[in-house]
């Protein structure tokens, strides 16, 4: 049953109960010999149901809210960790081979104001994507991937990190990716139709892992602007990013 339901449900009981309450009195307290006490007692009885769904109600809502906030940050620290071990270094060896990678960083660089670059590079990220993985070095991008498999797995541990499907749609790519370069015995010269093969599963994954660095970045711009800071000097789509501060 899910929450809305069970409050409803809790509520028309309770309410019901108090009615059921008051009518009592109704009934019993035609009489004028019946002692005050007993009045007041019918009249605490038939609130005490009101005042216990009311509270069990805002006091539910409250713990929820306040749960779903501690998720949700603990969550934000977890993608913030996940980039730093292995997002950005993919994506700025990945987007190197993408035509639209100078597109993305001029963006980054226009000044214009935050919410005008989130939707142009939501634009241009959910655009068909187009690699040329001609120019990649795939043993590299292999030993990349298999001596980050561990960091992965213990993400999969997180309870936290499970509850989001975008994260662990990601993850899939990212190992199936790793296992389609580490089950092949050599990565050079293969045949046009594995290269073909290869570039849809970097695809995957690169789609994937691209608009969850948006929303990242967006998270970070509205709530930390330090780390926002430092995201945007390591920017991986800045072929000369430098996270020393300049003047």
């Amino acid at each position: 049953m899910k929450a809305s339901q069970w409050g409803v449900s809790l509520g028309v009981f309770f309410l019901l109960m108090s009615f059921l309450v008051y009518g009592a009195k109704t009934i019993v307290l035609g009489s004028e010999s019946i002692p005050d006490t007993v009045r007041y007692l019918f009249n605490a009885l038939g609130f005490l149901f009101i005042s216990v769904f009311m509270t069990t109600l805002f006091l539910n809502q409250l713990l929820t809210l306040r749960d779903k906030n501690e998720r949700k940050e603990k969550m934000n620290i977890i993608r913030s960790t996940f980039f730093s071990e292995i997002g950005t270094p993919f994506l700025r060896a990945v987007s190197r081979t993408d035509p639209c990678q100078q597109q993305i960083f001029e963006i980054f660089t226009s000044n214009k104001p935050w919410h005008e670059i989130y939707a142009e590079c939501t634009a241009l990220i959910d655009a068909k994507t187009v690699l040329d993985i001609s120019c990649l070095d795939l043993d590299a991008l292999m030993r990349y991937l298999h001596g980050k498999r561990d960091f992965l797995l213990r993400l999969l541990e997180n309870p936290v990190f499970l509850e989001q499907s975008h994260f662990t749609e990601l993850l899939r790519a990212l190992f199936h990716l790793t296992d389609e370069l580490d089950s092949r015995p050599s990565l050079c010269e293969l045949p046009k139709s594995d290269i073909t093969h290869l570039t849809g599963d970097i695809v995957r994954a690169y789609d994937q892992m691209r608009r969850l660095w948006l929303l990242h970045m967006d998270y970070l711009n509205q709530s930390h602007p330090y780390l926002f800071s430092l995201a945007l000097r390591t920017n991986p789509f800045n072929p000369d990013a430098d996270p020393i501060v300049r003047d």
